[in-house]
């Protein structure tokens, strides 16, 4: 997908600029489920030149039709087919064996499967595929609090060499042992 986005870029650059402009609603609802996410299919970053995130589904997107201009919803639609058409056009396929995992950065790239035919054979194990989704944003979020952790750590052992923790412990341990004594 984004080896895609770059050539629309190359190929039809108001295509692309409609592509980051326009919001369009991601909306999965199932039992005790409620993702929805308006979004342009391509982000930019702020230099407005780095893509930073791809968002695609063709069952569960959406463009508000009310929300913009018949020229701008014809603009997307052809901007959005092209794109797709240069994404399968750039396809990989390969085929995975027992035991094979792969891992996909769904923000980056497409990615499907051909159907299951059922031709297989009798003696071998059923296929079985298992999906397993990380929330990039609980991921990211552990990130940044292990290197907080590792910034008041460092903090904490540049306070320990110059003796401010020492004191700042002495000063509580103080007010704590006189917050303890009967008045």
């Amino acid at each position: 997908a984004l080896y895609a986005a770059e050539i629309l870029r190359q190929e039809d650059p108001v295509g692309f600029a409609v592509l980051t402009h326009v919001k369009v609603a991601f909306k999965y609802v199932a039992d005790g489920i409620a993702l929805v996410r308006h979004v342009p299919h391509i982000a930019l970053a702020e230099d407005g030149v780095t893509i930073t995130q791809l968002t695609y589904s063709g069952r569960l997107d959406a463009v508000d039709g009310a929300t913009y201009s018949f020229e701008t919803l014809e603009a997307y639609y052809k901007a959005r087919a092209r794109w797709i058409a240069i994404a399968r056009a750039n396809a990989q396929t390969f085929k995975l064996s027992p035991g094979d995992m792969v891992m996909l950065d769904n923000r980056r790239i497409f990615h499907g499967r051909n159907a299951i035919d059922g031709s297989y054979d009798d003696s071998a194990p059923p296929r079985f595929m298992q999906g397993c989704y990380i929330d990039c944003d609980g991921v990211e979020s552990t990130h940044r609090v292990y290197q907080m952790g590792l910034q008041a750590d460092a903090a904490e052992e540049a306070a320990d060499q110059s003796g401010v923790t020492r004191a700042f412990d002495a000063w509580v341990e103080a007010r704590d042992s006189n917050a303890s004594r009967p008045r």
